[in-house]
């Protein structure tokens, strides 16, 4: 499988597990079946289509919780829907949504720190530790990863030798101090 599908998998069933909005409580039928309503911003559609493969697959797998993925829009179009539901009082129980959004929710209490629960779990160990420090917010852990980016550097190998680089920079001051070296200042 591959590692985008595998984390995907693993993204979505963490979301599934993890985040919750307080102010919904899941809708249970008389036949016990937990549902769950998913608000999303997975764009483009394909990646929509495997996102629902998965809720598909999930939902077959557990037939006790069913999730119904809807996709919200992007963060700009996400925000006042998100905030007028939890305002209304009818939000969604899981969501993807944009980092930036997580102090307004935190001050609505419409989510729930996620630590006391995250932390005996051995998926925890599956999640890079760098990635926590930017979904925690006032010593408090928000949500967990559902898709991250990577991010690379291209560099130009002779310019790095024409400033007598002879290192690739391994820490942010490093990188900060070739950029430096690299910059060409006219006046």
């Amino acid at each position: 499988m591959s590692n985008l599908l595998r984390w995907v998998r693993m993204s979505l069933v963490l979301v599934v597990c993890l985040i919750g909005l307080t102010a919904c409580q899941a809708g249970v039928a008389a036949s016990n079946v937990i549902h769950l309503t998913l608000w999303h911003g997975v764009n483009p559609p394909p990646n929509r289509d495997v996102l629902q493969r998965l809720v598909d697959r999930f939902n077959q797998s557990h037939p006790q919780i069913q999730v119904e993925s809807l996709y919200v829009g992007q963060g700009d179009q996400q925000i006042p829907k998100i905030l007028s539901a939890v305002v209304g009082g009818v939000p969604p129980n899981l969501l993807w949504y944009a980092p930036m959004l997580t102090g307004q929710l935190v001050e609505l209490d419409a989510i729930v720190p996620l630590e006391n629960w995250l932390d005996p779990l051995p998926i925890k160990q599956d999640i890079d530790p760098t990635l926590f420090e930017s979904m925690q917010l006032e010593g408090h852990l928000w949500s967990v990863p559902f898709s991250v980016n990577n991010v690379g550097v291209f560099y130009r190998p002779s310019l790095f030798a024409a400033a007598g680089i002879t290192e690739l920079p391994q820490t942010w001051n490093d990188f900060r101090q070739v950029a430096r070296r690299l910059t060409n200042r006219r006046s």
